[in-house]
């Protein structure tokens, strides 16, 4: 798994691209998010411009607790929303590419502190669906979430995603701390 400053990446193997959306989807459901709505990009430019494309689906996916508080805290919000999760097949390459959006990449344009803080809840529950697909370990590494670095998009980097998942929750505990809105939800 890779990390850049608007999206978390990972790719998944030995499996089918209709399995790895279902393991998505359910991952994101184990967080609270229901998936809104899916763009099969494949399918609109075979049908739209009659070419042919990679598989390649574009999912929204919703937390409405996290969203209704968003809307409360920026009426604009919903230019952010939903967060997009990506499948694609990787290009001359094995494997389903998994990519989902960081909130606090886009909250941040907004300078709206109450919205940064929903944007970190939501950002710590994505960290968790990554956690929780996995995704591929170096070779000659044990399948051991603390013994993975990262060091390429195609492995998973266990210890930086953990540091960043504990940072995150930090930042959410001392938001919730300091902030003079009520009404946030966390899932321990």
């Amino acid at each position: 798994m890779a990390i850049e400053e608007y999206g978390y990446y990972c790719t998944l193997k030995d499996t089918s691209f209709a399995a790895v959306k279902n393991k998505v989807v359910g991952a994101l459901k184990a967080e609270g998010f229901g998936v809104l709505s899916e763009i099969d990009v494949r399918a609109t430019f075979k049908e739209k411009l009659d070419v042919e494309f990679r598989n390649y689906l574009i999912l929204g996916a919703c937390n409405s607790q996290l969203a209704k508080r968003a809307l409360e805290a920026e009426a604009q919000a919903g230019l952010l929303l939903p967060c997009n999760v990506v499948l694609q097949d990787r290009i001359g390459a094995e494997g389903v590419l998994v990519s989902f959006q960081n909130p606090t990449a886009l909250a941040e344009l907004t300078r709206n502190p109450e919205l940064a803080a929903i944007a970190h809840e939501a950002d710590v529950r994505i960290l968790q669906v990554l956690l929780a697909l996995g995704g591929e370990v170096p070779v000659g590494k044990e399948a051991k979430l603390e013994d993975v670095t990262p060091q390429h998009p195609d492995q998973y980097p266990a210890r930086g995603l953990k540091a960043r998942l504990d940072t995150r929750r930090d930042r959410l505990a001392d938001i919730k701390e300091h902030s003079p809105s009520e009404g946030f939800v966390t899932k321990e």
